[in-house]
Formats: C-alpha cells, structure tokens, sequence
C-alpha cells in the first residue's frame, strides 16, 4: 500500500514533495484520510512537502466536495 510505503525512511527519501503531496491527495480522495494522517506523521514526509503544496491539495478537495454538494441539492 502506498501510505506503508510513505513510512519507510529509504522509499520516502527518493519521491519528491510533488510526488509525496499527490500519494496523500489521492489517498484522502479514497476515504483513507487517517492513512495520509499517519504518514504526514512520519518527519521525513512532512519535512518534503511545503506548507502551500498542503494547502492546495486541502483547497483543491474541498471545492470539489461543495461543488457536489450544489450539483447533489439540484
């Protein structure tokens, strides 16, 4: 699984902030919210991705949810 790939030190080490900020967009795409949680826990993990590539993928996901939610009310 890719979030038990995240917390090995030697696979995290080699993707770059971009990759590591999609594996965790994606993997909060699919419910595993708490997955991307635990890898953001892993220092190595967090130090790679920058505060603004965070925030666009947190952004970025909560437009499509109330984007949704206003197609869904029609």
């Amino acid at each position: 699984m890719a979030i038990s790939a995240l917390k090995n030190e030697k696979v995290s080490e080699k993707l770059t902030s971009i990759d590591l900020g999609w594996i965790l967009y994606y993997c909060s795409d699919l419910g595993h919210i708490n997955m991307a949680i635990s890898a953001l826990k892993n220092e190595k993990v967090a130090e790679k991705l920058c505060n603004t590539r965070l925030v666009y993928h947190v952004k970025s996901k909560h437009q499509e949810k109330s984007k949704k939610n206003i197609r869904d009310s029609f």
